[in-house]
């Protein structure tokens, strides 16, 4: 095994729709994977496209 390790995170709906009003939506490249479940990919509404194209290596969670 290598000495690389993922950085993963789960996030709620509030900081990511909150990162995207102010445009700190590239802080989260200090994660590999962000692991988003259903919900949140619902709750966070118009903010997803941003969300997605800013970072690309979100997981979209069916729970």
């Amino acid at each position: 095994m290598g000495n690389e390790e993922v950085k993963a995170a789960v996030s709620d709906a509030g900081p990511l729709i909150h990162l995207c009003e102010i445009g700190g939506l590239p802080l989260l490249h200090i994660f590999d994977v962000i692991h988003l479940p259903h919900a949140v990919n619902v709750e966070i509404g118009e903010c997803r496209e941003n969300i997605l194209n800013v970072f690309i290596n979100c997981d979209l969670l069916k729970i």
